[in-house]
């Protein structure tokens, strides 16, 4: 059975993100008479949907505290690769100091953006080879 990581970063924020939650759904592109819209379909389960804090990111601190991940075990190659669905990965999250919540998104039009292999230590997305063909990661 494959497995499909999703790397997410606090990269952006100044301070801690607390309270994170992250959504995996399948998009289907719909039409209408003004034209194309995407409509939700089902939520993918993840793995380690709720992760309660990410430390802000400082290039200085090589613990990897910024980082989390979350996967899959659903072929998201397979479904991809029909080309009728993409993916919209969410990432609901709170800051620690102010009390806002952000929802950070990012879609995934179609299987080009899986790679075989492990993501490289740290707050870095390369994804470096790996011999096992039953992990993938998706930038």
């Amino acid at each position: 059975m494959t497995r499909y990581d999703f790397k997410i970063i606090n990269c952006a924020a100044r301070r801690t993100a607390i309270n994170i939650r992250v959504e995996l759904v399948f998009i289907e592109s719909n039409e209408s008479e003004n034209g194309k819209y995407p409509a939700p379909l089902n939520e993918i389960d993840i793995h380690n949907d709720n992760i309660l804090s990410l430390n802000r990111h400082n290039k200085r601190n090589k613990e990897s505290g910024c980082t989390g991940r979350v996967s899959t075990h659903l072929d998201l190659d397979e479904i991809l690769a029909a080309g009728k669905l993409s993916l919209r990965l969410s990432v609901i999250a709170t800051d620690s100091f102010s009390g806002v919540t952000n929802v950070f998104e990012q879609s995934f039009p179609d299987k080009s953006l899986i790679k075989l292999g492990l993501y490289e230590f740290g707050d870095s997305v390369n994804v470096s080879p790996q011999p096992d063909p039953s992990i993938q990661s998706v930038i």
